[in-house]
């Protein structure tokens, strides 16, 4: 099933979706105020990418530890 899929860069695809939808303007500062940076998306292309990949890794560790030690969430 791989195979058939196209090997995409996610950041890439993130900015086009952006580009398309606006989706990056939900993005807002804390404070609430205008934000400063020129090429927001990208930053927050960055950002989302880096999460997902840090989500994946938690999750395979807890995976880990419920097959080989035993180990359940309650």
């Amino acid at each position: 099933m791989n195979a058939l899929l196209p090997r995409v860069d996610l950041p890439e695809v993130l900015l086009e979706v952006f580009a398309w939808t606006g989706a990056d303007a939900a993005f807002t500062t804390i404070t609430g105020g205008e934000v400063r940076l020129a090429d927001l998306s990208v930053t927050i292309a960055a950002l989302l990418v880096a999460h997902g990949a840090a989500a994946t890794v938690v999750a395979r560790e807890v995976a880990r530890a419920v097959l080989l030690g035993g180990w359940h969430p309650r």
